[in-house]
């Protein structure tokens, strides 16, 4: 049982949204190293290596706005209940902000604080126009109807919406732990209807949404893709490669993935699109392994019919399998997977973090010894996030991503095949087949979507390796030091408003 594997702390946002039933015995890790100690650990020592003084640096450490709302809800059986939420900015220097949205009993104000943080750091880290946010409904959403969310969701939008804490450009919601697209769609229903009419951009409130309702192409698997083409640029340094002992090159490599939800799958789908074997998976009913290989979208499938990993007929169930040896492990699940007291049981050569904080720093001390090398999840988990920006934008212009070019490409490019047949003589392809070849067709938008992971991602990754050799630091400390730099930078050039 997974259970056995992760002694992950009870309280731990993340392992709260694990089925209470599947998880109830799972004993605390003997460590007080939480959320809010990660996150003020990796910035006071990433601000080793800046000149920001101390109290500019308690001014970074701490959010701009903290607002709580109360919640009143008359139960279907008649109970009256106050509920409780929260909305967090951390830095409002660029607006609009942004961050997820939790439904979940288990989550702190100050979890909450810390992941505003974070997003402003990831936002930074890849130069999104983002202040960092965060917040949460403090409820288990199993223990409400339907209808029950439906109001607390709406509600929660409406009075937010009175406070000012969300819009297209005060503060953009998005899909997080109990929250997804139709919690979104019900908050843009709700903001649309009541500021719709005074706002054009009223549906740019929220990211996540259906597709109907103004949502991505692209947006469910960009997550995954974000971790999988990060291994992929990785493994195509040199000095990552002499650090790890691998050879160049995705195919061929083992992975074992921790949590294969919609992360986990496309993360592992990509993965083994290009060539690299699935050989493990910890769910939470079990953990299976086949060092042969898993057929991902096997798994996906069986998954979606049994709710788990148990009893897929095409692996072994097994203990400790996160522990195997492999190439790289995956965490996609939730915080805290990889602590001080398993940390040395780890075989993998890389660690690629798929979840926000699934390492903390007494265990990647242990890892960096063991000569484990990590690829922060400031940048590897951050596909949704910036896929949540190309919505934002989607939105914001009303209209699809390349809906005024795709087809202006693919005459083009078909005029440039007619062209070097008239000029050559040669006859390269019918038109029949060239009305049918992908490869001379405009970028969709979902194509659009994976590009723009793409370079974001390699600009990340440049100037967080930069950091990384100039300072002979993790690439994680040197994620946090790029991003403080700038965060300072931004105030240093226009100050802060009427601090005087």
């Amino acid at each position: 049982m997974l259970s056995k594997l992760f002694k992950t702390p009870v309280n731990s946002l993340y392992s709260s949204m694990i089925s209470r039933a599947a998880f109830s015995n799972i004993s605390k890790c003997k460590t007080d190293e939480s959320i809010t100690h990660m996150v003020n650990y990796y910035l006071d020592e990433a601000a080793e290596h800046t000149d920001i003084p101390k109290d500019k640096m308690n001014f970074y450490k701490n959010c701009d706005g903290i607002v709580q709302i109360n919640i009143p809800l008359k139960r279907e059986n008649g109970k009256f209940e106050t509920i409780k939420a929260y909305r967090v900015q951390h830095k409002t220097h660029c607006l609009p902000t942004k961050g997820g949205f939790i439904i979940n009993d288990q989550v702190s104000r100050e979890d909450i604080q810390s992941f505003a943080v974070l997003n402003t750091v990831r936002s930074t880290t890849l130069d999104l126009p983002y202040g960092g946010a965060k917040g949460a409904i403090c409820i288990n959403p199993k223990e409400y109807t339907e209808n029950e969310l439906e109001l607390i969701i709406r509600r929660f939008t409406l009075e937010a919406a009175k406070k000012n804490i969300i819009g297209s450009s005060v503060d953009v919601l998005g899909t997080d732990l109990g929250a997804s697209e139709r919690e979104m769609n019900w908050i843009k229903d709700t903001f649309a209807t009541l500021y719709g009419q005074d706002d054009i951009h009223a549906i740019a409130c929220v990211t996540g949404k259906g597709l109907n309702q103004g949502g991505l192409k692209g947006y469910v698997e960009s997550p995954g893709y974000g971790v999988y083409y990060t291994l992929k640029y990785m493994l195509e340094n040199k000095e990552f490669l002499q650090k790890t002992g691998l050879t160049q090159g995705l195919k061929g490599k083992t992975f074992v993935i921790e949590g294969f939800g919609s992360v986990g799958y496309w993360a592992a789908h990509h993965l083994q699109e290009a060539g690299a074997i699935l050989v493990g998976v910890c769910e939470h009913d079990g953990q299976i392994f086949n060092p042969q290989g898993i057929d991902a979208s096997e798994l996906n499938n069986y998954m979606k019919k049994n709710k788990g990993v148990k009893g897929f007929p095409k692996a072994t169930e097994q203990e400790n399998v996160a522990y195997s040896k492999c190439d790289f492990f995956i965490p996609c699940f939730f915080a805290q997977s990889i602590y001080a007291e398993n940390a040395d049981k780890f075989q993998c050569k890389v660690v690629a973090e798929g979840a926000n904080l699934p390492t903390t720093p007494a265990a990647e001390k242990i890892l960096k010894e063991k000569g484990i090398e990590i690829i922060p999840d400031i940048i590897t988990s951050s596909g949704g996030f910036l896929a949540s920006y190309f919505e934002w934008i989607k939105n914001i212009n009303h209209t699809q991503h390349g809906a005024m070019t795709r087809k202006w490409e693919e005459k083009s490019n078909q005029q440039v095949l007619e062209t070097i047949e008239g000029t050559t003589g040669l006859r390269l392809v019918s038109k029949a087949i060239l009305d049918h070849v992908e490869e001379i067709k405009g970028a969709s938008e979902r194509d659009l979507v994976i590009s723009g992971i793409e370079e974001s991602f390699e600009n990340a990754l440049i100037e967080t390796i930069e950091t990384s050799k100039k300072h002979n630091v993790s690439l994680r400390c040197a994620a946090y030091i790029n991003a403080l730099n700038k965060l300072h930078g931004h105030y240093e050039q226009v100050g802060i408003t009427f601090s005087k």
